[in-house]
């Protein structure tokens, strides 16, 4: 994963190696880690989204099931579920 400052997520990580692209003096080299950090980056990020679907799509399950069945078993995985999700 390429260097950036602490508290820049991944979008933030994504603007600033596309910046570096901008630079003219930057060498053919250079520019090529940029893009595969770019790639990289972006493959990270598609990631974390489908993470985060799947998640949301396992707590809305829980939600459904425990409406339908009312039992601490179901409240308690729907909780930890639903957790996950805003816990992200």
């Amino acid at each position: 994963m390429p260097y950036t400052p602490d508290g820049v997520g991944i979008q933030g990580q994504l603007i600033l190696e596309n910046l570096k692209l901008q630079n003219p003096a930057m060498s053919d080299q250079e520019k090529q880690r940029a893009q595969q950090n770019i790639q990289m980056l972006e493959a990270e990020l598609n990631r974390q989204k489908s993470a985060q679907k799947t998640n949301q799509q396992i707590c809305d399950f829980w939600k459904d099931t425990y409406e339908k069945e009312k039992s601490s078993y179901n409240k308690s995985i729907k909780q930890a579920a639903c957790d996950k999700v805003e816990n992200f």
